[in-house]
């Protein structure tokens, strides 16, 4: 994977727009994105952030990177700089950047497991509908069911965000 910037045909200047009408990006392969977003201190000459994450286009990787931002620093008063983002990662030396692919990998490590959670209380709900008047067999497949979730929340304390 190339790490030269390939700046989008796009003004660099700060339109009040969050997003910028950008051409069509039809390779659709997982990629390395740098993303540059400038926040409220733009307006009392902050440096925008750079940001990198992993993408199908750069469209999508944009608007991840917007929407990190966002509900992080809580404002909706950001926006992408193109001039300053570009497919690929920047160099190892240069300007400091945030390296978001981890936390976008760990979420979906956390999706998975909401999902297959959400699989085992619907199949626990299915077996047990009829166990309303047999106390001892709800109570076996109470424990059962808490048996077989254990290996999510190991995981699930695994991926926890801390190192």
């Amino acid at each position: 994977m190339s790490t030269t910037a390939t700046h989008q045909p796009v003004e660099a200047e700060f339109t009040g727009a969050p997003m910028y009408e950008l051409p069509l990006d039809y390779r659709q392969t997982v990629r390395a994105f740098t993303v540059a977003v400038a926040g409220p201190g733009r307006h009392i000459g902050e440096l925008p952030h750079l940001f990198v994450v992993d993408g199908y286009s750069t469209e999508s990787a944009w608007a991840k990177v917007l929407a990190w931002y966002m509900v992080e620093h809580e404002t909706v008063d950001a926006l992408v700089v193109a001039g300053e983002s570009f497919e690929g990662a920047p160099p190892k030396v240069g300007p400091y950047w945030h390296d978001l692919r981890p936390e976008y990998a760990r979420q979906e490590v956390l999706d998975d497991l909401a999902d297959q959670a959400a699989e085992m209380v619907a199949g626990f709900h299915e077996g047990t509908r009829d166990l309303a008047d047999r106390p001892t067999e709800h109570e076996r497949a109470i424990g059962d069911a808490a048996f077989s979730a254990w290996p999510l929340v190991l995981q699930l304390a695994e991926n926890d965000g801390r190192d």
